[in-house]
């Protein structure tokens, strides 16, 4: 009895250690993701996140359309587990903040205009992005125009309200070497001439300074604001 059982126990042994070399095996002969369609595929889900925050919400549900849930379902096995975009950890946390960035401004868009790549595993996006100035985009995103509100005076944040922002932001997405899945995103705009513009006020540049940077540092990726 005592010898059929260890016969038995070998015998399962050898089934895991097969099922572990069948998963290696499979693994690595799936093809790496394309990076041009990680690119297409991310920028679709922020327009479609944008236009209709319950598309992230109830992303795993029925009632998120079913394009977003083949773009979700594409970057969750073409991205790294801890993916990264600023101090973002993780696909959950960065569709988060694009969650966060559709109820903090106004009817924001953002449209994929180029795709370069800059050096093996590192592809660059250049995108337009707009977004009605409202506010919650003011104590979220620009909280130094905000501070300054009063309504006795004539101060920047009044002139920004309403106002509809265009600029360009560029993500650069950095592959994995080995599996080729997005391993991290970084993100740059420019925001500071679009927001002296807007303001049209002597010495309106410092102000958009103050506000730029404290975008750049607390928000991690200037993506945010297109939302």
């Amino acid at each position: 009895m005592l010898g059929l059982q260890d016969s038995v126990q070998h015998l399962r042994r050898e089934i895991r250690s097969l099922e572990r070399e069948r998963e290696t095996l499979v693994a690595s002969m799936e093809p790496k993701p394309n990076p041009w369609s990680i690119v297409a595929e991310t920028f679709h889900v922020m327009e479609l996140g944008l236009q209709s925050p319950c598309n992230l919400v109830n992303a795993s549900t029925l009632e998120s359309s079913s394009a977003m849930r083949k773009s979700l379902s594409y970057l969750e096995k073409s991205c790294a587990i801890d993916v990264s975009m600023g101090d973002l950890r993780g696909l959950d946390e960065i569709l988060q903040r694009v969650l966060c960035c559709s109820l903090w401004c106004g009817a924001p868009e953002i449209k994929l205009e180029r795709i370069d790549e800059l050096a093996p595993g590192v592809i660059s996006a250049t995108a337009r992005a707009s977004a009605t100035v409202t506010w919650s985009t003011l104590h979220h995103i620009l909280p130094s125009f905000e501070t300054s509100c009063n309504e006795s005076d004539d101060f920047p944040s009044l002139r920004l309200l309403g106002q509809r922002i265009s600029f360009l932001c560029q993500l650069n997405f950095h592959l994995d070497e080995e599996d080729g899945r997005l391993a991290r995103l970084e993100s740059t705009t420019d925001i500071l001439q679009p927001l002296i513009h807007a303001l049209g006020l002597p010495g309106a540049c410092a102000i958009a300074k103050v506000a730029s940077t404290r975008i750049m540092s607390n928000l991690a990726t200037h993506v945010v604001f297109r939302r």
